[in-house]
């Protein structure tokens, strides 16, 4: 395989439907997408690839492909994660960045049952919004942007509605295909699927945490001594309820963002807010 660097990158945001937007994009036949989704190379320290090098990075890219992208969330996580856009620059100046935005309150939402799902969060949504900084900071678009349109024109960077890949899924695909320079034309039934979705997820309850720290019940599970345990062990990973009082504190750590992303971008972020 003949490897290249990426032409466009989608530079997040978590959890505003950069994995689906990834899957419709490699179905067309002039794109090709990384594998991992992923790769975090423009991020130093734990977690993240730019000491693996140019050549690692690379080798995710098939160049025989006119058109090359890769997804990754973290790049849009600034002050947490900083010197993406700056690396960006430098290694593929010319490269087109893709940003996905959602109503920021259900991103947050959407985060906290990621959290639970994949890190192991045992605390309950409110106790964690009683200190909602990263959350925030992850949901705050505009202060996102603000660190790549120090490095690239606007002209190089979209941005997309999460509402609008749900409810006008085609036509918004079709726009990042013209954004990147495919044909924008093309269509696959495979664009009716979602990914990612956090719905059918399962966790361990108390129980199961418990028991997962035992020995011999492990071997019995081993040796199938007991059948069926995940009814009593795990329970799904519920969408918590955002009671007014946090909505309103999320809210007033937010509208400043919000105004700014309006102002900019010329929606109207109502629905956000109102």
């Amino acid at each position: 395989m003949d490897t290249a660097l990426p032409n466009f990158i989608t530079i997040g945001g978590m959890n505003c439907g950069t994995t689906s937007l990834h899957e419709y994009l490699k179905l067309h036949p002039d794109i090709y997408m990384s594998t991992p989704k992923e790769p975090s190379f423009f991020l130093e320290g734990k977690g993240h690839t730019w000491k693996r090098g140019l050549n690692w990075y690379k080798g995710l890219f098939d160049g025989s492909f006119r058109v090359r992208g890769e997804s990754t969330a973290n790049y849009t996580k600034f002050p947490a994660y900083k010197g993406a856009p700056e690396r960006i620059r430098r290694i593929v100046p010319d490269v087109k960045l893709v940003y996905l935005v959602r109503n920021p309150i259900d991103r947050i939402v959407s985060h906290y049952r990621w959290q639970v799902y994949h890190m192991g969060e045992t605390r309950s949504f409110n106790e964690v919004m009683k200190a909602p900084r990263w959350y925030v900071m992850v949901s705050s678009y505009y202060q996102q942007l603000e660190q790549y349109l120090k490095h690239f024109p606007e002209s190089r960077i979209l941005i997309l509605r999460f509402k609008n890949l749900v409810r006008q899924r085609t036509d918004t695909i079709q726009r990042v295909f013209r954004f990147v320079g495919v044909n924008d034309t093309f269509y696959h039934e495979d664009f009716e699927l979602a990914h990612n979705q956090s719905k059918d997820r399962m966790v361990l309850n108390p129980l199961g945490r418990a028991v997962a720290q035992n020995a011999a019940y492990q071997r019995l599970l081993r040796d199938e001594v007991l059948q069926h345990p995940q009814q009593y062990l795990y329970q799904p990973v519920k969408k918590p309820t955002v009671t007014p009082e946090i909505r309103e504190k999320l809210l007033e750590k937010l509208m400043p963002d919000i105004m700014k992303l309006e102002s900019f971008t010329g929606w109207n972020l109502g629905d956000w807010y109102e």
